[in-house]
């Protein structure tokens, strides 16, 4: 019997010294590349444009189809300083700007929107421009 134990003890150490083993190995892990791990928690954590914007290239309103589609003419301005408004842009109703930055990676933007309407508060023109402001 005591043999038995003993076998037991033995495999009971062994695991116990690979659990170690693997912790350091990850800790080591972590030490080393903490340059590595620190970027991917800032890209996972970065802004992102609105989804009505991705498909919009920078300095090139007409590429934002899905926003045009979205604000085309005829669509009355409350809904649209609804959506600016939900989506953290800066809105001047006066002037009929909006502007907004995103602190993305690996490049922060500003996204500008302008619109005009008419007599009954409908848009009849709104346009979003992405800009590069810095980048990494």
């Amino acid at each position: 019997m005591a043999g038995t134990s003993e076998r037991k003890s033995g495999k009971g150490d062994v695991a116990r010294l690979v659990a170690v083993l693997a912790g350091v190995f990850a800790a080591a892990l972590l030490i080393a590349n903490w340059q590595g791990i620190a970027l991917i928690v800032a890209i996972l954590t970065a802004e992102h444009r609105p989804a009505l914007l991705k498909d919009a290239e920078w300095d090139a309103p007409a590429s934002a189809a899905r926003f045009h589609h979205r604000f085309r003419a005829g669509t009355p301005e409350r809904d649209l300083t609804a959506w600016l408004e939900k989506n953290r842009f800066a809105v001047d109703a006066r002037a009929r700007t909006a502007d907004r930055q995103v602190n993305g990676l690996p490049c922060n933007e500003a996204v500008k929107v302008n619109w005009s309407v008419d007599a009954a508060g409908q848009l009849t023109r709104a346009d979003a421009i992405v800009s590069q402001i810095a980048c990494l």
